[in-house]
């Protein structure tokens, strides 16, 4: 406020507070997709609620092999679904918007304590997936993938990740 005044100011709050909205957002479908690679990854299918005809479509009905069926481009049979991920994000996150942050502490202890653990195993499991010897040391054999991304087993989510990371190589590079 003191170098560009009192216009300025208020011009780069807005486009602070917007650069910030910007990143909730991205963070809460980041949040939804990986609940559904998560379903998707325990039960090989995935679901969403079409809110059009109140109905629960699965993705890979009709499908022999669960594998293909994320791999076409209208996942589902309609476009007015909300996929489970989202139903799960908006279940956790809505009623702890209505209170305030002392209230939420305990879940904020247990976001901390939740990533502390995920995150010393992944330290872990990356650790182990390194020293030569061990029974999870992935050497390049048909048995065990060479490491790399999309190639840990946190990261291989039905093969999801190594396709996007190809896809992506190949439309970019």
């Amino acid at each position: 406020r003191h170098y560009y005044g009192r216009v300025a100011y208020y011009v780069f709050q807005v486009f602070y507070i917007v650069s910030l909205q910007a990143l909730n957002i991205v963070g809460m479908i980041i949040s939804a997709q990986m609940f559904d690679m998560l379903i998707y990854s325990l039960s090989k299918h995935g679901y969403a609620l079409e809110y059009s005809k109140f109905k629960f479509l699965d993705a890979c009905a009709g499908y022999n092999d669960t594998t293909t069926c994320f791999e076409k481009d209208n996942v589902f049979s309609s476009d007015q679904v909300i996929t489970m991920g989202f139903i799960i994000c908006m279940l956790i996150c809505i009623p702890l918007g209505y209170i305030n942050l002392d209230a939420n502490m305990w879940f904020q202890w247990f976001s901390l304590v939740g990533l502390f653990l995920f995150t010393a195993e992944f330290v872990i499991q990356f650790i182990l997936n390194t020293i030569p010897g061990t029974p999870w040391y992935k050497n390049g054999t048909n048995d065990f993938p060479p490491n790399g991304p999309g190639l840990d087993p946190i990261f291989n989510l039905g093969g999801q990740v190594k396709k996007i990371i190809t896809d992506f190589d190949s439309h970019f590079f």
